[in-house]
């Protein structure tokens, strides 16, 4: 009891000292497993330095070693995560100002690296793990500055049917390169012709409604 007591107090002072994840805690804590296992075997009448109590205190040490090296390498995963996050900001901070392109580029060989490191390859795997990452961020680029032509483009030709619209007084005009103007935009958006003409269709409907509408009100 007194043992457990004090054990206890020993880890709560090593925690507050180190973290709960340190690798001191786990050293404490293996020493403690041979000390509580000491008391057991000493229990069940097994002689200190007798051959049952080597094979037991063999076991454990192989135990707690592999425990050791697990938590060693978790806490090599974490600082290596911690790093690698430190330098993604230090990375972006030195991209301000930089084209998309190379943006896409240095960010894809940065988390290559990362891939690489972590899952341990070769020389070979490596180096066709860059060359994939380097297409994707290639590939992403030039989807990407397709999209910002299209964009381009499609403010330019929206912008040439409002100015017709602001130019045109003939109410049935107006609705049709309202309608027209609403198959361009489908159009530019990924939609087919078919769904493209169905929403230009009603856009045309609802104006020459409000047209009629407009008239009747006049008439009364």
């Amino acid at each position: 009891m007194v043992t457990g007591y004090r054990q206890e107090a020993d880890l709560l002072a090593v925690t507050a000292r180190f973290g709960s994840d340190s690798i001191e805690v786990e050293r404490l804590k293996a020493a403690q497993a041979r000390e509580n296992l000491d008391l057991r075997l000493k229990g069940i009448g097994v002689e200190k330095g007798s051959a049952d109590w080597l094979r037991a205190r063999i076991s454990l040490s192989l135990q707690l070693a592999a425990q050791e090296q697990a938590a060693l390498e978790a806490r090599r995963d974490w600082m290596a995560d911690q790093q690698d996050r430190l330098a993604a900001i230090t990375r972006e901070t030195g991209l301000i100002g930089a084209s998309n392109a190379e943006r896409l580029r240095t960010n894809a060989l940065a988390e290559a690296e990362v891939d690489i490191r972590k899952r341990k390859m070769g020389l070979l795997e490596a180096e066709a793990h860059r060359m994939r990452a380097l297409a994707r961020a290639a590939a992403e680029a030039e989807r990407d500055r397709q999209r910002a032509l299209n964009d381009i483009a499609t403010t330019g030709l929206m912008d040439g049917y409002d100015a017709r619209l602001a130019a045109e007084r003939n109410p049935q005009m107006r609705a049709q390169i309202e309608a027209e103007k609403e198959y361009a935009r489908q159009i530019a958006a990924g939609a087919d012709a078919t769904v493209a003409a169905a929403s230009a269709e009603q856009v045309r409907t609802r104006a020459l409604a409000g047209l009629r509408q407009e008239q009747l009100d006049f008439l009364r």
